[in-house]
């Protein structure tokens, strides 16, 4: 499945954004041109960027490195096409290919797995909703203050 004009926010999350405010608000005012996902579980597989002549100044290349260091602290692939008047398919599909071209033989489209140095331990608890690595916190006020609890 491919979308376009995809913004950040929608593909990934700030942990702790009420923390992290500035973070939530650099991801929610950008985008990528394309996103391609499993059209089962609708999974993100890699992101698409088509990197035009504003690519090649300064403020740009500073928005790019921040994007591309998002996909790839998530271990999600983004490749970057050249933009031109015409596009060759083969070339394009030769691309996809790379990524997901397993999936078109057989009807699937893998996942691809997080890096391995993102990948929790079994000492650190893994939110059961999301997947994300759960930290542990200390209750200030509540029926027991100074207690521990895990949450993300």
């Amino acid at each position: 499945m491919v979308l376009s004009k995809v913004r950040l926010a929608d593909i990934f999350f700030v942990k702790r954004p009420y923390e992290n405010k500035s973070y939530f608000g650099r991801i929610s005012q950008k985008h990528v041109d394309f996103l391609l996902c499993d059209p089962k579980t609708m999974k993100p597989v890699v992101g698409i960027e088509l990197d035009d002549g504003s690519h090649q100044q300064a403020k740009r290349k500073t928005r790019d490195a921040f994007v591309e260091q998002v996909f790839e602290s998530a271990g999600l692939p983004l490749i970057q096409i050249p933009n031109q008047r015409a596009y060759s398919r083969a070339d394009l599909s030769a691309t996809g290919d790379a990524y997901c071209g397993a999936g078109r033989r057989n009807g699937t489209v893998p996942v691809l797995a997080p890096k391995a140095d993102l990948q929790p331990t079994d000492a650190v608890p893994v939110c059961p909703k999301c997947g994300v690595p759960m930290v542990l916190r200390t209750a200030k006020q509540g029926k027991r203050p100074d207690s521990r609890f895990t949450a993300v």
